[in-house]
């Protein structure tokens, strides 16, 4: 067995690639989500942080 990288993985270049693609991406989609109130607003409390628990969220009622 080689002590190589597994052949299952990317190469590093590869790796390094992905990361870097990966790590613009979220951060161009960060900056465009805080200056498009539209896209802020469609954001607004869909996180996994989010610490409320009501199914209408907004405040709309049935």
């Amino acid at each position: 067995m080689s002590a190589g990288t597994p052949s299952y993985l990317p190469s590093r270049f590869r790796l390094s690639q992905e990361i870097i693609a990966t790590t613009v991406g979220v951060l161009v989609a960060a900056y465009i989500i805080s200056k498009v109130p539209a896209m802020k607003k469609l954001v607004d409390g869909n996180s996994i942080w989010s610490t409320e628990q009501s199914l209408f969220p907004s405040g709309a009622q049935q």
